[in-house]
């Protein structure tokens, strides 16, 4: 999990992109707690460690990429984290990504101060 060295567990809600680039945009924007899958699929191990990350009453948001790849990435998140904690998905345009997206439109993601 790419990121995940960086966060002070638990948390309330975590972010899970695709890739580093996007976690490197959102950082930037001011999202503290998120994580890349290096790929674009959410395997077991990484669904586990995922749970770790987040409290019992916290939320996992799938920030996937608006193609096929970021839409079967956000299918696997809710299939190995659904059953365990709320998931929700950012679902972009086709052929956004993350780091498409200005500070204006994540201004609703970010948690309060």
């Amino acid at each position: 999990m790419y990121g995940g060295h960086h966060i002070k567990l638990p948390v309330d809600a975590l972010f899970v992109v695709e890739g580093f680039p996007s976690v490197w945009h959102l950082w930037q924007c001011g999202f503290s707690h998120v994580v890349a899958l290096m790929g674009s699929s959410c395997s077991a191990k990484q669904a586990e460690i995922i749970t770790r990350m987040v409290s019992s009453h916290g939320m996992v948001w799938a920030f996937t990429d608006g193609d096929d790849a970021g839409r079967r990435c956000a299918q696997s998140i809710f299939a190995e984290v659904g059953g365990k904690h709320a998931v929700r998905w950012v679902k972009l345009d086709e052929g956004k990504q993350p780091t498409d997206c200005k500070l204006a439109q994540l201004a609703m993601f970010l948690p309060p101060n």
